[in-house]
């Protein structure tokens, strides 16, 4: 594991993205980082290197991981009610029986949410994107400030696809996004515009958007 005393520096973007990945890897792991200082370590790294683009980025990231722990501890207690009011239910004699977490590889992700850039009328606005703790709506943040600035509500989402929406199209000597890495959350009146910094990861972001839909309407108790 990553030295996480301040003695360690010099101090590189590397280690503060192994800090992510440690964090985004299992809730026992991020809990393990935050008990050995890692959020206040990666705090004064953040501090110290305020002009350097690449920390500032892995460093926002990992604070996003790390302060999702708090949501992925609520999203588990509403699923172990879950589970347990299915085990009253079968033993009722009625289905709807939970016994296993549907969203078990992808949970984690979506809980913990990824900074990520959305487009409304060809601008864009870097925002931390996430799954709100009930696992019943796409949430995006202020990445800073933490202030909620939209939701969609999974019973309003009809699809989500891989490409540009329409508010990706460019304004006229406007930003243009990369196509590779966009995707759309499409809502009956509305869409969420979105683009990764990494084209790889759109693929795992419509992926487990859809099997939390798919999840949401066969069996919503395993939220």
């Amino acid at each position: 594991m990553v030295c996480l005393k301040e003695d360690s520096i010099p101090l590189t973007s590397s280690q503060v993205k192994t800090l992510d990945s440690l964090s985004m890897s299992s809730r026992e792991t991020a809990q393990l980082v935050q008990d050995e200082g890692g959020l206040e370590l990666i705090e004064t790294i953040l501090a110290s290197y305020p002009k350097d683009l690449e920390i500032q980025r892995a460093g926002k990231s990992a604070v996003l991981s790390m302060q999702a722990l708090d949501n992925l501890n609520k999203s588990a207690k509403i699923t172990a009610k879950a589970a347990k009011d299915a085990s009253k239910r079968k033993k009722a004699g009625a289905s709807g029986d939970v016994t296993s977490d549907p969203l078990k590889e992808v949970r984690t992700m979506l809980a913990a949410g990824k900074l990520m850039n959305v487009w409304n009328g060809g601008s864009k606005s870097s925002c931390h994107v996430l799954i709100s703790s009930d696992f019943r709506s796409v949430v995006w943040q202020n990445p800073s400030s933490k202030a909620k600035q939209g939701a969609m509500d999974l019973r309003t989402i009809v699809a989500v696809k891989k490409g540009t929406g329409e508010g990706h199209k460019p304004r006229l000597f406007g930003p243009t996004p990369e196509a590779k890495n966009c995707f759309t959350v499409q809502g009956e009146r509305s869409s969420l515009d979105l683009e990764l910094a990494v084209g790889r990861e759109v693929d795992e972001w419509v992926g487990a958007l859809n099997q939390l839909l798919v999840v949401f309407k066969t069996n919503p108790a395993a939220l």
